[in-house]
């Protein structure tokens, strides 16, 4: 324990650099020495001048829709109709892999509900697949005779894949073949893809329902929209405000008639969050008398 100085310690976070030791890793090592060091003073206030740099998050590879249409051509029929359902249901990869054909609703009230056997939280949960993709997973069914305890996807020799390493090889092979040169895409990708399209059709809300999120702050970061998206709401936006004709209002005073749609909606926008304020301020006074 003597031995053990700044200068050691030190040397060997050096080592850590020198070796490209993951950040995580490095700032693990800190976290372990300055625990087992608390005891010792000096060591632990020589600890404190360490500082790990910060680890950079780096862009997830996603498809725009013309680049999955390109890819979607290249790839043999069966791995078209994983991608698809990934795509269609916003699945993580292994959830999908372990999914079996009584898994699935085909007909009646609850049609294309998913029960998700195997979740990240380890609880099952509901899932939707897209009526479409639906549609062809029913005749993929059918025609490979599968029963309802089997797996609906599995590898060339028939057997359930362990992991999803050799569908991102397979992936990645076949966007080189479409002329789509993604550094980052893996079957992954394909949740944020489908969450981004929730996100843009239905509302963060019902997203994060069905991505199985507990938070809408969890649903964010797997949103990528597109600038040329926001773009087109702008001038739909546009296009909706010259179609509706603004009608007289009660609030307009002098030097504001009914025409004048902007400061008549800067009122109603005034109103409405004076009354959210009123409304936060009454639940403040309730949980202080709580």
């Amino acid at each position: 324990m003597r031995t053990i100085t700044k200068r050691t310690v030190v040397r060997f976070f050096q080592k850590l650099v020198k070796d490209k030791a993951p950040r995580p890793s490095q700032r693990n090592y800190l976290y372990a020495l300055k625990k087992y060091f608390r005891s010792r003073k000096r060591l632990f206030k020589a600890l404190k001048d360490i500082k790990i740099g910060k680890i950079t998050k780096k862009e997830k590879g996603i498809l725009t829709p013309e680049e999955w249409a390109a890819v979607k051509k290249a790839l043999p029929e069966k791995l078209r109709l994983l991608f698809s359902v990934l795509l269609g249901s916003g699945l993580r990869i292994q959830a999908l892999l372990d999914l079996r054909v009584k898994d699935i609703t085909f007909d009646g009230q609850q049609k294309g509900k998913i029960r998700v056997q195997n979740s990240k939280g380890g609880q099952p949960r509901p899932a939707v697949l897209e009526h479409e993709v639906l549609e062809e997973v029913d005749r993929w069914v059918r025609r490979e005779n599968k029963r309802q305890e089997d797996y609906v996807f599995t590898n060339k020799k028939g057997e359930h894949y362990l992991d999803s390493s050799s569908l991102n090889r397979t992936l990645k092979l076949y966007c080189r073949k479409a002329g789509i040169e993604k550094d980052r895409i893996s079957c992954h990708s394909f949740r944020h893809m489908a969450i981004t399209k929730n996100i843009d059709r239905h509302g963060l809300v019902h997203a994060m329902v069905l991505a199985g999120h507990r938070s809408t702050k969890t649903t964010e970061l797997y949103s990528h929209p597109r600038f040329d998206f926001h773009m087109k709401k702008f001038y739909e936006g546009a296009k909706n405000r010259r179609k509706t004709k603004p009608q007289a209002s009660d609030h307009a005073g002098p030097g504001m008639d009914g025409d004048a749609g902007g400061p008549r909606l800067m009122i109603d926008a005034t109103m409405e969050v004076s009354k959210l304020r009123l409304q936060n301020r009454l639940l403040e006074v309730e949980n202080r008398e709580l």
